[in-house]
């Protein structure tokens, strides 16, 4: 039902806005060189489309009519343009950009704050390096560093990542698991190399080899897995994990994060070894599809998504949860809780609609549906959750600048932050 709203608001948004309001409005090639104007008669299709358009674009137009007289008062001003220097600088002479990296999710708090170090040509080597360096507390820290070789054809990165993340939720396994949250300290380390080769100007094929050391810990205080899942923690507590992976993508959108047109498909496949007796061994394997479709007027797109991801393995029990699929937060469901369901299969579909409210201000009004299962069989839309919502995203720069507000059946969220919902990475990587 919230999908059929959605879709009407969209179509008569473009009925209310393109189509004149009056039938015997005089437009100049209606004379046809006399004074009296011809009759103009809409079909009543037209007019029912009309009607039905006229209230929820009120309703749109109303509600978002403070955020146009806060954007267009940023033209004038230009505040986006000095906030955009405290989050974006130049360092000449090492060809590096300085920018701030920081996240927000509501019933989560805090997810990063910190700076983020890139140069597509250092010192002249036409080398690229980045490096994140963010801190919350002694507990939730992340520092990262990466170098790589551009493709051409032929590329190569390096990564080498720490992590350590506080109070990171469980809720349970499958679709059925209990809302109530209980909590693990999470430190990593993961070590990746890979090379890419580029087949074509839009696709390219990516190897990579991978190792991973997770360590879980108990929070001080509130509930704790170890306590409410003491078998799921005890197999999750010290794994260490090395993978090879292959992936195949085709790209042809015309942004990253601001996307109004073309599509993306990629492929991936893998296999994960643990260091013990091999029981906790498994394979991978995920497709994703986006399609970006421009609408009546340039700069307005629909935006689907269509991800699924399985992981198959002898015996489920013995794969740690945090090897497992996550489903919840910015990057999937946002109205739910992040790492809200866990599982070793997942299915989700995204729609939304991408509208200019500015040069550099994006609106964004979307629809979710997703679920995850023990095995592919067990996908079912039955069990599919939902959330939709509204959000703005602000070009600052080339590094997006993003204000989100999602509703399920289980409440509200609201995330801020220097990221956006498509650019969810290989699972190796989050």
């Amino acid at each position: 039902m919230r999908l059929f709203l959605l879709l009407l608001l969209i179509a008569g948004s473009a009925v209310a806005e393109t189509a004149p309001t009056d039938s015997t409005t005089t437009e100049p090639w209606q004379t046809r060189g006399t004074e009296q104007p011809l009759e103009n008669h809409d079909p009543h299709y037209i007019k029912a489309a009309k009607f039905a358009g006229y209230v929820p674009y009120a309703v749109l137009e109303i509600g978002f009519r403070p955020v146009v007289w806060a954007a267009e008062a940023d033209e004038t001003w230009h505040v986006s343009r000095s906030f955009a220097r405290l989050l974006s600088w130049n360092i000449d002479r090492i060809d590096t950009k300085i920018s701030s990296r920081f996240g927000y999710e509501s019933g989560y708090g805090m997810t990063l704050a910190g700076i983020h170090a890139d140069s597509q040509n250092f010192l002249g080597s036409d080398f690229n390096y980045s490096a994140t360096a963010g801190f919350l507390s002694p507990r939730n820290n992340i520092l990262s560093f990466e170098f790589a070789n551009p493709i051409e054809p032929v590329g190569f990165n390096f990564l080498i990542r720490h992590e350590m993340k506080n109070d990171v939720p469980f809720y349970g396994l499958g679709m059925g698991s209990s809302p109530e949250r209980t909590d693990a300290h999470r430190r990593y380390l993961l070590i990746d190399a890979s090379c890419s080769l580029a087949v074509s100007e839009n696709c390219a094929i990516k190897s990579s080899v991978w190792r991973r050391i997770t360590d879980l810990g108990n929070p001080d205080d509130g509930e704790t897995v170890s306590d409410n899942f003491p078998a799921l923690f005890a197999t999750a507590e010290h794994s260490r994990y090395w993978g090879l992976e292959l992936s195949a993508c085709r790209d042809t959108r015309n942004s990253e994060d601001f996307s109004t047109d073309g599509s993306l498909v990629r492929l991936i496949g893998g296999i994960v070894q643990d260091d013990s007796t091999g029981d906790e061994n498994y394979s991978t394997i995920s497709g994703e599809y986006q399609y970006f479709h421009q609408l009546w007027r340039e700069g307005r797109s629909l935006a689907f998504r269509f991800f699924i991801e399985g992981m198959e393995c002898s015996d489920r029990d013995q794969i740690p949860y945090t090897e497992m699929i996550n489903m919840g937060g910015k990057y999937t469901l946002r109205g739910y809780d992040y790492y809200r369901f866990t599982d070793t299969h997942m299915t989700l579909s995204t729609i939304e609609y991408r509208y200019p409210v500015t040069a550099n201000i994006q609106g964004r009004l979307f629809s979710e549906w997703g679920s995850v299962a023990s095995e592919w069989n067990h996908l079912s839309t039955e069990d599919f959750a939902h959330s939709w919502g509204a959000g703005l995203a602000m070009n600052v720069q080339g590094t997006p600048l993003t204000l989100q507000w999602a509703h399920s059946s289980e409440g509200n969220h609201v995330y801020v932050g220097t990221s956006t919902v498509f650019s969810l990475q290989s699972r190796r990587l989050r």
